[in-house]
């Protein structure tokens, strides 16, 4: 299942009936003050985000599953140790997100 959360002014996530049959999510722009629920669709494997609320990415620890992670805007977001946990990543994408400096992957390369 698909859900697509586009502008939503409110200040907190809607509950989705079904989290587990989630497997991607786009939440874009929308006016969340924390993105913790998101750790309830344990079957993510897709995740678009634009502007990241929280202050560090563990809202999105538990999602081992996710493959692929784009995420526009992390304002409050400078450090990336917690998706050292999302072992099955194959695709991670960051813009806009100056205070993230440079990324040290294991095989030496810097992404900034």
């Amino acid at each position: 299942m698909f859900i697509d959360l586009m502008r939503d002014k409110s200040k907190q996530m809607p509950a989705i009936a079904e989290p587990l049959a989630v497997e991607r999510l786009r939440i874009w722009h929308c006016g969340y003050k924390t993105l913790v629920p998101v750790a309830s669709y344990a079957n993510l494997r897709a995740l678009a985000i634009a502007t990241f609320p929280d202050t560090t990415l563990d809202p999105l620890v538990t999602l081992e599953k996710l493959q692929d992670l784009h995420v526009l805007h992390l304002p409050k977001v400078s450090d990336l140790e917690p998706l050292t946990k999302l072992t099955c990543l194959e695709s991670l994408e960051f813009q806009n997100s100056s205070q993230l400096g440079c990324f040290e992957k294991a095989n030496g390369h810097c992404i900034t």
